[in-house]
């Protein structure tokens, strides 16, 4: 399997942490409390900037490759790039709503609350798609040669959060993630 897809599929591992952890803060929210509004501006951060500029322009071009070398294959998974844009577009808009809530702009709490859960619903969304359609159709499809030239075309961009720890605006971000993930872990370890 090329060191490439596994790095991708590692990447949803951690988006889906991030939203599981941000999801928490729009719990509070909804509830009527103050959620951590850093942690949820961190998050959008990253979600505006990370996948951005390294996980979806990846995912385009071993999509674009999949067109060129395996079209059935590709078709399968749709347009890739739209999905992508769709959703940088999403979280433009919630981190937006959030920075008015901040800045106590006149801004309706259900309408916030309900653009974070389209957020959330989306996002989980697309990353199943990807994991369980995507994925495979690439891997079944490209040869080594095709994934050593998208490895060669792609720039080297550490993750901020996940591969390089306590990165600049992220170091509350990640404590929160790894906070959540270990008690996760600990409920786990608790019902078996």
């Amino acid at each position: 399997m090329a060191q490439l897809l596994e790095r991708l599929r590692q990447d949803h591992r951690n988006l889906t942490n991030l939203l599981n952890v941000f999801e928490e803060q729009v719990d509070i929210f909804e509830g009527g409390d103050r959620p951590d509004y850093d942690l949820m501006i961190a998050s959008m951060s990253y979600f505006l900037n990370y996948p951005d500029l390294f996980h979806h322009p990846c995912e385009d071009r071993i999509h674009e490759r999949m067109k060129t070398g395996a079209p059935a294959a590709a078709e399968t998974v749709g347009n890739l790039g739209w999905q992508h844009e769709a959703l940088a577009g999403l979280v433009r808009r919630l981190a937006s709503a959030v920075d008015q809530i901040i800045n106590e702009a006149e801004v309706s709490r259900d309408a916030v609350s309900e653009l974070a859960r389209e957020f959330l619903k989306r996002y989980r969304h697309h990353i199943r798609q990807e994991d369980n359609i995507f994925f495979p159709a690439a891997e079944a499809s490209l040869s080594a040669e095709d994934w050593a030239a998208i490895e060669a075309e792609m720039e080297a961009i550490e993750d901020p959060v996940f591969r390089r720890p306590g990165g600049e605006d992220y170091t509350d971000l990640c404590r929160q993630i790894v906070s959540w993930d270990e008690a996760r872990r600990e409920g786990r370890a608790r019902t078996q």
